[in-house]
């Protein structure tokens, strides 16, 4: 089994999009421009904010646990999310944003994203405030983080692999 390089750089390094920052944007399709992904750190996430996390194998919609009314009604038709299931909120993501007319921003994102991959079906999840192991998954997902094991972050590897390196080389 194989993979390519930019699937294990997937793997190693997901992408993660502010998608209330993306609900911003106005224009038809053709002056779509796809955001700069935000680095993998808690610190650059705000408790207000959605976030579309594409790790190359699943596309997760990770919400905030004060996220803007305005942008939950636009995605998922409820200005809270509590008491709403994660299944019924990706349930009604897909009636409004994959399946809505005219194609939003968001929509075009995914899009983009899916035929990155190569494979048209991929799955959309919404993370929603207590889902769990969802919101751990999500939490791994954050290499620049030290982990509560006290892993060093991607950053220190980074920095720990350029110090050997210039180490050898001196």
């Amino acid at each position: 089994m194989s993979a390519s390089v930019a699937n294990v750089q997937m793997g190693l390094y997901p992408r993660v999009f502010p998608l209330h920052v993306l609900l911003q944007q106005v224009g038809d399709a053709t002056s779509f421009k796809i955001p700069v992904p935000l680095r993998l750190a808690a610190d650059w996430l705000q408790p207000t904010g959605v976030y579309l996390f594409d790790d190359g194998c699943h596309l997760l919609v990770f919400v905030g646990k004060s996220a803007s009314p305005e942008v939950l009604l636009t995605l998922f038709g409820v200005d809270s999310t509590t008491g709403v299931s994660a299944a019924a909120l990706t349930s009604e993501f897909y009636t409004r944003v994959i399946q809505g007319s005219p194609p939003s921003p968001v929509c075009t994102l995914l899009s983009y994203l899916t035929e990155l991959h190569g494979h048209p079906h991929i799955s959309v999840r919404v993370v929603a405030p207590g889902s769990g192991s969802l919101e751990l998954y999500i939490a791994n997902l954050l290499v620049e983080d030290k982990g509560s094991s006290a892993l060093p972050s991607y950053m220190d590897f980074l920095c720990t692999l350029h110090r050997s390196i210039h180490h050898k080389l001196v």
